[in-house]
């Protein structure tokens, strides 16, 4: 077992400070991804359990989105020029783990989002969101 204390400061407007929390193993697969690489053009997931190779390689099983954010003494900000970028192609390596997502208008930006939703190899379906910040 793992006991975690979780905090909960400048990034929302929760009106509690956070939280003790008891995190316990369980023999389920996570199904989450353990590495993230991204570069212009390119956004690479490695998963910890094998996707559906046919359905994790179709583009509209992924969702790219970026924004930028307004600078200002009062914290927060509106998404700012918010766009939804194409997914042109996803390559499935051979063991299912890891998806290359090629994303020809993805550069540098202050905020991005990645969202999939289709099914690990065992046909549990696999869902999430990962932001990030790419310079």
């Amino acid at each position: 077992q793992l006991y975690a204390c979780g905090l909960h400061a400048w990034a929302g407007k929760r009106t509690q400070p956070g939280g003790f929390f008891r995190v316990r193993r369980t023999n389920h697969p996570l199904r989450i991804p353990l590495a993230l690489h991204a570069e212009p053009g390119m956004i690479s997931l490695t998963f910890d359990e094998p996707l559906d190779r046919t359905c994790a390689a179709l583009p509209s099983a992924w969702r790219v989105k970026t924004w930028g954010l307004e600078r200002t003494r009062k914290y927060g900000s509106k998404h700012i020029d918010e766009c939804c970028l194409d997914v042109a192609a996803v390559e499935v390596s051979s063991d299912g783990r890891q998806a290359i997502l090629r994303v020809p208008d993805f550069a540098a930006t202050w905020c991005y989002s990645v969202e999939w939703a289709g099914a690990a190899a065992d046909g549990t379906d696999v869902r999430g969101v990962l932001h990030g910040t790419m310079h």
